[in-house]
């Protein structure tokens, strides 16, 4: 439990306050007993005692006004604690937002990034497919000729069937273009022949 020095000197000015009254009733006793003795004195103690309770009452006023400026000063340096405090978090929150928003658009670009190059490398891809598809085609081609030019050199093989070359060029293309009809009459006039 904190000591709270207001509550402290409230109860202490209560206290004094009080000790006093009750000091004073006795007091007035004492003096109506030896009012006969004097009653100048009487009247100088009467004086002397609303001076003290004036001067009481004044020193109450103060501490009072005094424990009244502290207690709202405190309560605005509190609220203005707070206030700060709220506004801390408010910014603290904004900041977090917009950390979160940037982190979100960079995984965006990064996606679209991936995603162009998965576009870009299949696109490659393909046309180095086409590309070797092309050559393998050349390659082929170039090997059959080479191969019956030296044939022709060489004069081993006898004069070449224009019919079976014909078969042999529309064997080749078959992959290429050919269609069900196509392979139909190519096969049925090579059993006739």
């Amino acid at each position: 439990m904190d000591f709270d020095e207001y509550e402290y000197l409230e109860k202490t000015v209560e206290a004094s306050a009080a000790a006093p009254a009750n000091g004073s009733d006795g007091k007035e006793r004492s003096s109506r007993r030896r009012s006969s003795a004097g009653d100048g004195e009487d009247r100088d103690d009467g004086e002397r005692r609303s001076k003290r309770s004036r001067s009481e009452h004044r020193d109450r006023d103060r501490d009072l006004e005094s424990r009244e400026r502290h207690r709202s000063s405190r309560e605005r340096r509190d609220r203005d604690v707070r206030e700060k405090e709220r506004l801390s978090r408010e910014s603290e929150r904004e900041r977090e937002k917009e950390r979160e928003r940037r982190s979100r658009d960079r995984d965006r670009e990064r996606e679209k990034e991936r995603e162009r190059e998965r576009r870009s490398r299949s696109r490659s891809e393909r046309r180095r497919d086409d590309g070797e598809r092309e050559r393998e085609r050349f390659r082929e081609r170039d090997f059959r000729d080479r191969d019956v030019r030296r044939r022709k050199e060489d004069g081993a093989e006898p004069e070449a069937d224009p019919e079976r070359d014909q078969r042999t060029v529309f064997a080749f293309q078959l992959s290429l273009k050919a269609d069900e009809r196509d392979v139909y009459e190519f096969f049925s006039r090579g059993r006739e022949g």
